[in-house]
């Protein structure tokens, strides 16, 4: 029986490891290809993700919106808590007493069309992300016509309130070793500029099945003293 318990670790250390591998493009130095988003059309363009985790308190991303008018659906955790635009304001729907964060600015709120913005929310209280979708919306009547509009990239979801300082150290850097990240629960860098996947880097794999939405080159890119940045 001890045998078989440890042919099983094994096995599963040897799949995880495969799935790294296979969950990303490289370059011909080995380092991760791409600097590419996810670019949705405001008509029926989502990526399926599922269940992630049922105790997330951090969702953050980044965001070039193409419109703002009325309600654009960013990122659902499960049909009942979401983060919308309204009106060019990040809103968050069910979500108690969310505290907001632009750009590693706490407070902030608002976003204009044609500009790459990090957006972070937190929580005191856990949220069952079991059922994620990103660019649209899939409430308990229905599925949501308010779908995003713009550019979506590094999607991150974490089973801890990030502090502000914690954003503000990671938000305009790519993590450079995720499956280390034992918060996080969610990493979706749409990197791999190509196919319907949206793999997942976080030790979840809860990779996400594009539909519609197609990669494209104007990604954020890091540098040292700007809120944009190379690796999306």
């Amino acid at each position: 029986a001890v045998r078989a318990v440890a042919m099983t670790r094994a096995s599963n250390l040897t799949h995880a490891t495969m799935e790294r591998v296979m969950s990303q493009n490289f370059d011909a130095k080995g380092n991760e290809a791409g600097g590419s988003a996810l670019d949705f059309n405001g008509v029926d363009d989502w990526v399926d993700v599922g269940a992630v985790h049922d105790d997330i308190q951090t969702i953050s991303f980044w965001i070039q919106a193409d419109a703002v008018d009325g309600t654009r659906n960013v990122i659902d955790l499960n049909g009942a808590d979401y983060i919308s635009i309204v009106g060019g304001e990040v809103t968050a729907v069910g979500i108690t007493s969310p505290t907001y964060y632009i750009n590693a600015v706490a407070g902030e709120q608002t976003i204009t069309t044609g500009t790459w913005y990090h957006v972070a929310v937190t929580t005191a209280n856990p949220i069952d992300a079991d059922d994620v979708d990103i660019g649209r919306v899939v409430t308990a009547s229905g599925s949501d016509d308010d779908y995003f509009d713009g550019k979506i990239d590094e999607v991150r979801l974490w089973d801890d309130v990030r502090t502000a300082d914690e954003i503000k150290a990671s938000y305009n850097r790519s993590l450079s070793d995720p499956y280390e990240e034992a918060n996080l629960k969610l990493y979706l860098r749409m990197n791999n500029e190509t196919g319907t996947v949206a793999f997942d880097h976080s030790s979840s794999m809860a990779h996400g099945t594009i539909n519609g939405a197609t990669y494209t080159s104007g990604s954020i890119s890091w540098t040292s003293n700007s809120n944009l940045g190379n690796d999306g």
